[in-house]
């Protein structure tokens, strides 16, 4: 019926009735949230001009030499940029280094010599004299660290002990190795481009195959738990004599010491009975996970009748990820435009000092930054139901298929943020509070460990996390049920809340064991995505193209680009399962609506009304 969707409304005569387009229910929801958001974004719009003004982000990282001055900044030191450690004594052997009044320069010494090639010493650095003492003691060789350090160059035995005491760290190793990391995933570039759209790729093999077998892919799971739960509990049962003796039984408390044989088979029988568990839900609720199994070939139809939705997670993913470099972006300029109120002395450690003006300006951008990235969240999960809704109302033609219009994405969008920005702003502000408050006690807990570091404050900070964190979580699961009925029945948002928990309740055997298959095939798909993904980038970077030292693509630590291409994968996997995840859930949520409003579900598929009426009843019918 491409774009001419409807459902039809049915009063006291069920024999007439009236079809209502779902695009033309829509009304402007929430407006004074709306109208406060756009003033919120002004304000802060005024506010991340005045940072990039004020701000400079080199004040947070760049060397502080013995003057205080920021080099590079600082308008005497504005064209050294570099931070040098001077040499207080220089012999044939040892070295020397005065830690506590570093200078800037303009380059590193060791760039270029002033000597033979082979020669250790080069140019002299004159404020050197001042701050050390000897005169025309020669520089060192040194190397760039993050692009604005000197240290001294690791090849050189000698100097790794100066590097220690300059960093604390043992820099002469860690940064090998760090440089070797960093070297080797922009060489490893083409493996990675390549994951990527393999990655695509397998999410869109793992969802037809959800599409036409989800069924034996979630008895498989539930099959390899039971075996897998079963042999560890025998493994433990087996070896718990032998655990006593092992070299990890002396990591142990001492409460623990001594017990380890029982402790080992009782973990044994909680494996066996989770194992009896899984064959117990498999056996009472087979008729059910079935119905569940349907549940998901459904949406995945659902899914590949609309391939723009299956566009929306990489449209996402960029746009948000753009939006958060451009966030993190103001707000490190804003941290910068505090004054530095104690140098450490030592060039690299410094202490900002705010006014209260600043507090107010930190706490205020924090919460329109998660605001603004909560909404894109809640317009994204908008865009999803509403063109779920659209496929459910969407009536079967002739040949038991619906036609859906081809710009279902760009139409939801459309309905989202002309309509319902005040609706989708209201949600995401209580996430936007509820994650600032996050950091303040985080904040909180961190200036209580530099301090006083007292017990009681910490365990009631950490009581004040814990319920802040339950609440969050909460909220968003409400959240993500109410947009899901702003798309259907655009209602404002407290009253989408109140329809959506009373939903939930309605349907919640049935929301439980779809919610249950929906999440054994999210971590399966995802699993099995992220580890393809690294096994095939340690592979292809193992492979002489990329192990020869002589080749421009190579790759020092396979280790490196195989973590970010599991990355990568893992983030591909969850777009694709999240688009999943809201697609049974709208389809549940319309013909629950259905359910309540006294219709006859003619546009629902079949198998969601088998999975709400065997919910109904716990198992078979």
């Amino acid at each position: 019926v491409g774009g001419s969707m409807h459902f039809h409304h049915v009063g006291h005569d069920h024999d007439e009735e009236e079809e209502v387009s779902l695009k033309s229910r829509h009304g402007c929801t929430d407006v004074p949230c709306c109208l406060l958001f756009l003033l919120a974004l002004g304000a802060f719009s005024v506010l991340y001009a005045s940072c990039l003004r004020r701000g400079n982000i080199g004040r947070l990282y760049h060397g502080i030499d013995y003057k205080g001055q920021i080099c590079g900044i600082d308008e005497d030191v504005a064209e050294q940029p570099f931070l040098y450690w001077c040499p207080s004594s220089m012999t044939q052997g040892s070295l020397e280094l005065n830690l506590n009044k570093p200078i800037c320069v303009a380059h590193c010494p060791g760039a270029t010599t002033a000597g033979p090639a082979s020669s250790t010493l080069y140019s002299i650095q004159p404020e050197c004299e001042v701050v050390s003492g000897p005169e025309g003691v020669a520089s060192y060789k040194t190397a760039v660290l993050m692009g604005r350090y000197c240290i001294p160059h690791s090849e050189n035995g000698q100097y790794k002990e100066m590097a220690k005491k300059i960093t604390g760290l043992q820099l002469g190793s860690w940064k090998k190795v760090l440089m070797d990391l960093l070297e080797s995933i922009p060489a490893a570039w083409p493996v990675l481009l390549g994951v990527f759209f393999m990655s695509i790729v397998m999410g869109y093999i793992y969802l037809a195959l959800l599409r036409h077998c989800a069924e034996p892919l979630i008895w498989l799971s539930m099959a390899l738990s039971v075996v897998g739960f079963g042999l560890l509990g025998f493994y433990l049962w087996k070896n718990a004599a032998a655990f006593r003796s092992s070299e990890f039984s002396d990591a142990l408390p001492e409460g623990v010491h001594g017990n380890e044989e029982t402790i080992m088979r009782v973990a044994a029988g909680v494996f066996w009975v989770l194992a009896c568990l899984v064959v117990f839900l498999g056996c009472c609720f087979r008729h059910s996970i079935e119905a569940a199994s349907a549940c998901v070939e459904v949406a995945c139809d659902a899914m590949f009748e609309m391939p723009s939705l299956l566009i929306a997670p990489v449209i996402k993913a960029l746009f948000k990820g753009v939006l958060s470099f451009i966030l993190l972006y103001g707000f490190l300029l804003l941290y910068s435009t505090a004054d530095i109120s104690e140098p450490g002395g030592d060039g690299l450690s410094r202490s900002f000092e705010f006014g209260r003006e600043q507090y107010y300006a930190i706490i205020y951008y924090m919460v329109v930054s998660f605001w603004i990235l909560a909404f894109v969240t809640a317009l994204y999960q908008f865009v999803l139901a509403y063109a779920a809704a659209e496929y459910y109302y969407t009536p079967y033609d002739h040949d038991d298929e619906k036609d859906v219009t081809c710009c279902i994405l760009c139409e939801a969008v459309h309905m989202g943020v002309l309509y319902h920005t005040g609706s989708l702003a209201f949600g995401s502000l209580l996430i936007a509070l509820l994650m600032t408050l996050q950091k303040i006690i985080e904040y909180a807990e961190h200036k209580n460990e530099e301090t006083a570091n007292s017990q009681v404050i910490k365990c009631i900070l950490c009581c004040c996390a814990c319920c802040v964190h339950c609440c969050k979580d909460v909220v968003q699961f409400v959240n993500k049920n109410a947009y899901i009925d702003i798309a259907i029945t655009s209602h404002n948002f407290c009253e989408a809340a109140r329809e959506a928990v009373a939903m939930i309740v309605q349907l919640g055997g049935a929301m439980a064991i779809l919610n249950g298959a929906t999440f054994v095939f999210t971590v399966f798909g995802a699993a099995v995505i992220t580890l393809a993904c690294g096994a095939l980038t340690y592979v292809a970077t193992s492979h002489e193209a990329f192990a020869n030292t002589e080749s421009a693509y190579q790759v020092g630590i396979p280790l490196a680009p195989m973590a970010v291409s599991m990355l990568l994968g893992f983030l591909v996997a969850l777009d694709f399962m999240h688009v999943f995840d809201m697609t049974s859930d709208t389809l549940l949520y319309c013909y629950g609506i259905d359910l309540h409003s006294g219709k006859g579900g003619y546009t629902a598929p079949a198998a969601l009304k088998e999975l709400v009426h065997s919910g109904e009843h716990g198992g078979d019918p």
